[in-house]
Parts: C-alpha cells; sequence; structure tokens
C-alpha cells in the first residue's frame, strides 16, 4: 500500500531525530529546578514505566500543558527505548496536540505523522486515519494542498475498508476542502456529496460536521454557477448551525443563501431569512457579520425600492463595522455608497452627496481607482443636479481621467455623456454636441447599439433647443429606424415623443397625433403610467391646437387618472389646469372647481409655473362670472407668482453664465497649464543642451575646431527655440486678449436678445446719476410687450423668444447712438435717454409703438405699452425714475395697452 512505503519511510528518517531531540529535553528537563517533583518519584521509585509517565501528561494536559509535555517527552522516550509502540504512538498524539495548541504548526506535524505511522503499524486504522486527518489539516494551513489531496486520497482505501461512516465522511470532507482550495470544484462537489452520504450521525458533533460540508458544498456548487444546489445546501448549513447553537457560522450560510435569493430576484424572501435570522442575533460574537447581515437586509429594501427601510438597515451597518483594516474599510465605503444611492432615490440630494463624499474618502485611502472613479461620477450628478454646475464638470472630468487610466470604454462614454448634459444645462451646446459625439463614436465601436439610439436622443434635444429642428428630427428618426431588440422601448417612445412635439410647434397636427399614437402604445405595454400621463397632456394640446375641444377633454382626463394611479401632482396639475381652462366659458363653477384643485396641487408640490397658470385662470374663470373682487385677488396673487418666477429664472440664468464664464475660465486656465508644461519642456530641451554645451567644453583642449562648430550650432538652436518662444507667448498672450473682450460682451448682454442685462442697466444709470446737480433732462421708458403669455401660450416659447427678439431690435433701432436698451425682465424693456427732455422721450417711444404696431413677427401681430418718465425740478435717484417709469407703464395696460403714457403726478396713488 502506497501510504503505509510514504509513512514507513518518512517514520525511518525521522524515529532518529526524534530519539535524539527526546533524550536532549529529558536531559534538560532533570537538570532543570522546576523538574524536582519528576525527580524525586524517579529516585523513590525506580520503576517508574512509560504508560505512567503518558498518564500523568493526560492529567495534566489542560492545567499545565507545559509539564504535560515534559511528561509526554519522557514517557516517548521510555516507551521507544522499551520497545512500546502503542504509549509511543500516544505519546506522539498527546504531544502533536499541544503543539498545535501552543501554535508550532511544524512540531504538531511531525508528531502527527509519526503518531499515524505508529497507529498503522499497530493496525489501528481509526487511530490512523484521525491522526492522519489532523497532519492533513496542518498541510493545508501550509498551503500545501495538493500533497494533502493525495494522502486523503490515499486514506479513503482504510476508511472504506474501516466500515466507520462518520470517519469515511470525514475523510471525503478533507479531500475536499483540498480540491476546494485547489479550485477544482467539479471534484469538490463530488467530495462534499460523498462526505454528506456516510456523515448520517444524530449527535451535535455530527451535526456541527454535517453543517461544514454542506457550507463548503454551497460554496463549490457556487463556483461551478449551480445555484439551486448551492441554495439548498446554504439552508440546510444555516439549519444545522442553528441545531448546535452556532450563531456566526449559521449567519454567513444564512448571508450565503440570500445572496443566492437575491440574484434571482427574490428580495422579499432574501430579507425574510435575514430577519428570522437576526431574532436574538444582536449578541453575536462576530460584529463584522451583524454589519453584514444588516447590509444584506438594506441592500434588498433598495432593491425593493424600499428606500428609506434600506437606509435605516444601512446606517446600522456603518456603525457596526469598526475594525480598521482594508476588507472592513471596503465594505464599509460600499455602504456609505448604497445610502448615498438610496437618499438619491429619494431626491435628496445634499445627502446623497454627503455619503457619497464618505464613501470616496475611504477609496481614497484604499487606493481603489475604479471605485473612485465611480463615486466622483455619482458626485458630479449631484452637483448637476443642484445646478452646481462647475463642481459637477470638475467631478466628471476627474472621474474621466481616472476612467482613461483604467481603460474603461463604457466608463468613458457615459461620462462623456454626463458631461454633455452639464454643457447642455449651463447652456455650452457646442462643448456638449462634442462631448455627445464622442461617447456616440465610443458606443459605435464598441456595437453597443441600445446606447448609440439614447445618445442620439441626447443630441436631438440639443439641436431642439437650437431651434435646428431638421437635425434633431433626423436624430430623433435614427433611434426609431433601429430594430425593436436592439433599443431600450423607453428610448424608442421619446424619440417618437420629441417628434411629436417638434410637429406640434410646426403646426403639423396629425403627424403629431400620429407619434403621440406610437409613444402611448409602447407605455402602456411597459406599463410606464407617468409617460403616458405625459403623453395624454400632448394629446389634449393638439387636439386643442386643432379645435377639437371634446377630444382635449379625454386625453386630459386620462392624464389626470393615471397621474393620481401613480401620485404625480405635478402631472395631476397641469391635467387640471386644461380641464380648467375647456370649461371656463361652458361651465365656470366646474372650471373654477378644477381650477383650486390645481391650485392646491401646484402648493403642495412647489410648482411654480403651474401655479402662476391657475391664477391666471381663476382671475379669467372669475370675471366670467363677473366676480371681479376675486380677479382682482387672483391677479395679485398671478402678479406675485410671476415675480417670484422671474426673479428664480435671473437667478438661474446668473448661475449659468457664471458657470458657462467659469468653465470658459477653466479652459484658459487649462490652455495655460498646457502651455506652461510647453515650456517647461523647452526649458528641459535647454537645460539638456546646456549640459551638452558643458560636456563639449571639456573637449576644448583636444578639439578646438570641433568645439567652435558645435557651439556655432548649439547657438543657433538656442536662438530659433527662443524665438519659438517667444512667437508661442506672443500669440498666447493676443489669443488671451482676444478671449477676455469675448467674455466682457457675453456678460454685459441678454443671451436671447443681445440688449444689455440688468447689471449694465443699473451701471449706467447710477454712473450717470453720480453728480445729480450735473444733470439737466433724462428720461427712462419702460417697454412692455403685450399679451406675451398669449403669444407663448399660442404659438409655444419658441415663437415667443423670436418675438423677443424682433421687438428688442426695433426698440434698439428707434434710439440714439447715446442711449441703452436694456433687458428688464421677462418681455419688459428699459431704454435710458440721457440728455432727452419728456416731450423727445415721448416721441421716441410712440416711434417705437407705431413701428412695432405696423410689423409682423414671424405672422404674429405684436403690439408694446410703453411708460415714460423724466427727471424733474425736485431731486430724485435711478430707483424713483423706474418706479415713475413703470407707474406710466401700468396706467397704459390698464387703458387698454399699445399706448405712450407720460407719468403724472397724479399716478402716486396706483398699484
Amino acid at each position: 500500500m502506497r501510504t503505509n512505503q510514504r509513512l514507513n519511510f518518512a517514520g525511518k528518517a525521522l524515529r532518529a531525530f526524534c530519539i535524539t531531540l527526546s533524550l536532549i529535553f529529558a536531559c534538560h528537563s532533570l537538570a532543570a529546578e522546576g523538574s524536582s517533583d519528576i525527580r524525586t518519584r524517579q529516585s523513590a521509585a525506580p520503576k517508574v514505566t512509560s504508560l505512567s509517565l503518558l498518564k500523568q501528561a493526560k492529567a495534566s494536559r489542560h492545567q499545565d500543558p507545559k509539564a504535560s509535555a515534559e511528561f509526554a517527552q519522557q514517557a516517548l522516550k521510555l516507551a521507544q527505548a522499551a520497545n512500546e509502540p502503542r504509549v509511543e504512538a500516544q505519546a506522539h498524539e498527546l504531544l502533536a496536540k499541544l503543539a498545535k495548541k501552543a501554535k508550532e504548526a511544524g512540531l504538531a506535524k511531525f508528531h502527527f505523522r509519526r503518531a499515524a505511522e505508529v497507529f498503522e503499524a499497530l493496525v489501528d486504522p481509526r487511530k490512523q486515519i484521525e491522526n492522519t486527518i489532523d497532519y492533513i489539516k496542518l498541510l493545508y494551513h501550509d498551503k500545501s494542498y495538493q500533497e494533502g489531496t493525495v494522502l486523503a486520497a490515499e486514506l479513503l482505501a482504510v476508511a472504506q475498508q474501516l466500515g466507520n461512516e462518520r470517519l469515511l465522511g470525514l475523510v471525503y470532507f478533507t479531500k475536499g476542502n483540498g480540491l476546494f482550495k485547489q479550485k477544482d470544484d467539479q471534484a469538490a462537489v463530488a467530495a462534499y456529496k460523498n462526505a454528506v452520504v456516510h456523515l448520517n450521525g444524530d449527535d451535535s458533533d455530527s451535526h456541527a460536521l454535517l453543517a461544514s460540508v454542506h457550507y463548503q458544498l454551497a460554496q463549490s456548487s457556487e463556483h461551478l454557477h449551480d445555484d439551486e444546489q448551492a441554495k439548498h445546501s446554504f439552508f440546510q448549513a444555516a439549519s444545522l448551525f442553528e441545531k448546535v447553537r452556532d450563531a456566526d457560522n449559521r449567519m454567513k450560510a444564512v448571508l450565503g443563501y440570500v445572496d443566492l435569493l437575491y440574484e434571482e430576484q427574490d428580495f422579499a424572501q432574501g430579507i425574510a431569512e435575514i430577519t428570522k435570522a437576526l431574532d436574538g442575533a444582536e449578541q453575536l460574537p462576530d460584529e463584522r457579520l451583524l454589519a453584514l447581515a444588516k447590509a444584506a437586509k438594506g441592500d434588498g429594501f433598495y432593491n425593493l425600492g424600499k428606500f428609506q427601510n434600506a437606509i435605516d438597515e444601512l446606517t446600522q451597518a456603518a456603525t457596526l463595522l469598526t475594525n480598521e483594516n482594508s476588507k472592513t474599510n471596503k465594505r464599509l465605503a460600499s455602504i456609505y455608497r448604497q445610502i448615498g444611492q438610496s437618499f438619491k432615490q429619494l431626491n435628496e440630494t445634499d445627502k446623497s452627496l454627503f455619503y457619497f463624499r464618505k464613501s470616496l474618502d475611504i477609496y481614497q485611502t484604499i487606493h481603489d481607482p475604479k471605485a473612485i472613479a465611480r463615486l466622483l461620477k455619482n458626485i458630479a450628478t449631484g452637483e448637476n443636479r443642484l445646478r452646481n454646475y462647475i463642481a459637477a464638470l470638475s467631478y466628471a472630468n476627474r472621474s474621466l481621467a481616472l476612467q482613461q487610466g483604467l481603460h474603461d470604454t463604457k466608463g468613458n462614454a457615459e461620462l462623456l455623456m454626463l458631461i454633455g448634459m452639464i454643457y447642455r444645462n449651463i447652456g455650452h451646446y457646442e462643448k456638449s454636441l462634442d462631448s455627445l459625439q464622442k461617447a456616440l463614436q465610443i458606443y459605435e465601436q464598441e456595437g453597443d447599439i441600445s446606447n448609440v439610439a439614447s445618445t442620439w436622443n441626447q443630441i436631438g434635444l440639443i439641436y431642439s433647443r437650437l431651434e435646428q429642428f431638421d437635425n434633431a428630427r433626423s436624430f430623433y428618426q435614427k433611434s426609431i429606424d433601429q430594430e425593436n431588440h436592439h433599443i431600450s422601448q423607453e428610448t424608442r417612445a421619446a424619440a417618437f415623443r420629441e417628434i411629436a412635439v417638434i410637429d406640434y410647434e410646426a403646426g403639423a397636427y396629425d403627424d403629431a397625433m400620429a407619434m403621440l399614437s406610437k409613444a402611448e402604445a409602447i407605455y402602456r405595454s411597459i406599463n410606464d403610467p407617468i409617460k403616458s400621463a405625459l403623453v395624454n397632456i400632448l394629446f389634449g394640446k393638439v387636439y386643442l391646437a386643432n379645435g377639437r375641444d371634446a377630444l382635449a377633454k379625454v386625453h386630459f382626463e386620462q392624464s389626470l387618472a393615471l397621474s393620481i394611479e401613480v401620485g404625480d401632482l405635478v402631472m395631476q396639475t397641469r391635467a387640471l389646469i386644461f380641464l380648467g381652462r375647456l370649461t371656463i366659458e361652458t361651465d365656470t363653477d366646474k372650471s373654477i372647481r378644477l381650477l383650486k384643485q390645481a391650485l392646491e396641487l401646484a402648493s403642495q408640490s412647489d410648482a411654480k409655473d403651474e401655479l402662476r397658470t391657475s391664477y391666471s385662470l381663476l382671475k379669467e374663470a372669475e370675471k366670467v362670472r363677473g366676480h371681479l373682487a376675486s380677479a382682482l385677488y387672483y391677479a395679485e396673487q398671478e402678479i406675485a407668482v410671476s415675480k417670484l418666477i422671474h426673479r428664480e429664472q435671473e437667478e438661474a440664468e446668473f448661475v449659468r453664465a457664471k458657470a458657462k464664464l467659469d468653465s470658459h475660465k477653466m479652459e484658459m486656465d487649462l490652455s495655460i497649464l498646457r502651455e506652461k508644461v510647453k515650456l517647461d519642456a523647452l526649458k528641459i530641451t535647454q537645460k539638456n543642451n546646456e549640459i551638452e554645451i558643458v560636456r563639449q567644453a571639456n573637449k576644448i583642449s583636444e578639439l578646438e575646431l570641433t568645439k567652435n562648430q558645435y557651439a556655432n550650432l548649439l547657438l543657433a538652436i538656442l536662438l530659433v527655440i527662443c524665438l519659438l518662444v517667444a512667437v508661442v507667448i506672443y500669440r498666447s498672450f493676443v489669443a488671451s486678449r482676444r478671449r477676455n473682450r469675448e467674455l466682457d460682451y457675453l456678460a454685459a448682454r441678454d443671451p436671447l436678445t443681445d440688449c444689455y442685462n440688468r447689471r449694465v442697466l443699473f451701471e449706467r444709470l447710477n454712473r450717470d446719476f453720480e453728480d445729480l446737480a450735473l444733470i439737466e433732462n433724462y428720461s427712462i421708458i419702460l417697454a412692455d410687450v403685450d399679451h406675451f403669455k398669449t403669444v407663448n401660450d399660442t404659438y409655444g416659447h419658441s415663437a415667443g423668444d423670436g418675438v423677443l427678439r424682433a421687438v428688442a431690435q426695433t426698440l434698439r433701432d428707434c434710439t440714439r447712438k447715446n442711449d441703452t436698451v436694456a433687458r428688464f425682465g421677462g418681455e419688459e424693456f428699459c431704454i435710458l435717454l440721457p440728455s432727452a427732455t419728456a416731450d423727445q422721450a415721448m416721441r421716441i417711444a410712440e416711434q417705437m409703438r407705431e413701428r412695432l404696431e405696423k410689423q409682423q413677427i414671424d405672422h404674429i401681430n405684436v403690439t408694446c405699452s410703453f411708460g415714460v418718465s423724466a427727471l424733474g425740478t425736485d431731486p430724485t435717484t435711478p430707483a424713483k425714475l423706474i418706479d415713475e417709469a413703470d407707474l406710466a407703464l401700468y396706467r397704459s395696460k390698464s387703458e387698454g395697452r399699445n399706448q405712450v403714457t407720460l407719468w403724472q403726478s397724479s399716478f402716486k396713488g396706483l398699484g
């Protein structure tokens, strides 16, 4: 038998060493003061036997391991001298166990192997198997997996011949562990299954052993993707560990089982299993396991959409992970990230960013570039939501730099998409298109048609913003033309919907309805009620524009029902507004009832545009009923909300303008940095050339002629380099000045009308009024486009923007060289007329009014109302002068619009 040969061969080689070691140890023990007991007994009882010493060793094993080892060594020496193999074998076994407990693995291996060899010679297969298994376990500890597996395989024949089911199962288990460590999962599964067959005892030890076998079988099955077997074995392991009250290992088995349930999307069952395991598990010896259990439960809640429950569980898990090691820190970082994702789903962006940053700090500490790149992207997305566009751009670019180093092409494309959306939000459409085109190129190279179509839709949206509708339509059409199985249904439906909007704006109502029908069919098929509600709103608008009010009402009612179903307050508000508008003339009471519901929902959801529209329509409805006091109240509320909206729009516009300027500054800084890098490279080159000059100088004494030639050549090179550097610096300076001039122009202008903005307006007013005594005449005109909201509602916001641009141009055409035309807010303009009398200002205003009245803008008739104020004899301020012009404008509006009114002192009671 090969086992016998191996054991005998090693035994003969090691026997001499063992005897020598035992004799030395025994002599040392007899000489030591601490061994006086043994010497006394030996002198008093000269016939001490190896068996009596072995009994003393066993008796003191737990109380005094050191004395026990001394007795065992003496017993071993005497047994070997007296040729008593059974005592020798038992002494080796005891010494092995004592050495293992003292963590002296090498000594333990030696004694376990000798014990097995002697027990084999004594034909004691049970003891031979037990000691050989302990020896194999120490081999596995030293990562000698192949050697241990071979011994276990050879030991199977001994166990089978013995016929002991428990020992046979234990050998199979030991063999399986070696195969598992060697990643031979197929063979390991077979060994573990054999172990399960033979381990059928009903005592506590058998249950504990069988639980361990099931746990290992589950892990190997999981590696082989045999999830059903893995689930079964994890479940069996958890049940058996529960029987033997092994809480830690039970929790490990439960976590393995739950992971497989989660892979099958059975999150509710997974949460139930963890909850059951956690009952009473707060006293787990291993707090890390408790943390992992709560984290797994939190992951389940997250996947079920119960984000607050997820946050509660994950937060508890984070507090339990206190050990400072890389494995714990990595898990803690992933928990913080999941908490951030949960807050993100709850639209609590500030809190999500807080936890994303905590996660980022840990990942930076443990140097995980892939996770860092992912966190930077999450933070960039959050900052974009908060309109912190420059911060978002900075985080996104940092993430992109890391992703490029990781060669993650898909990650690069996702970040380029995000950067494109950030640039779109700040109105930097050229940069946005550039990023989206780069993302599109990556997706096309990867053959990722689904994301290609999504990118086409994003590019179409940019072209829609730029009012290049033909280009926008072409990109949306590309998404539609793709085969169904290549792209997501949501992407196709979005393309149909956006083309419908373009057709609606162009007045092609039949085409718009055809596109909306296709979008609605997709949203119904994928059960997306909120998008269906949006499409029904668009249907209603198309039917309204086409004069088919009854069909419009049907779609608005469908939109209302769908939005109520999903609890979308904003969509409910919009549907109620349209329904209220439809019934103002036919059923005013019902209209008011609907509009009041819309008003309440708009207040709850802080939807200011819908709030303003609700007030406006309620005002009109009350006029129809003849309730002028109520109409006046709603008009005042409408004005208040309008001012609030205008202020928020101005703030948002300021944020976007600042972001755009900051992005320009970032690009300039980057350009300067690149130039600096180039200059540094030139300096390095220059330094290298200087070194070369020094080297050449060392050869002067030997090659004078050669020195002169190289010196002339190097001087010529340096002159060229200096000239190039000067040219580069000069061109950079000129380009920088040109960009600064462009930025100054952008900072002073309203981006839509190209008029001066409010900042410049008030700077010029304050400058003109610095010395009031020197001003003889000064006038201000305030102009407001009549019925501009109706223009937006009827022709769309794009047409409204065109009207504002045309009105602004007409106002500029009617002013003098030193006059200032500025956009005051919304559809209101302010014209400063230095040195102009009231009569001159009235003539200029009347000229503006007449030209606008005669002018037709894109087939739209537009008129304006004007208010004029002029500097009187009393000292005044710019603010007072504007207020007077505003009162005069109010008089023009209240008396029928399309007229010019000069401020009179009698107006002081107005407004």
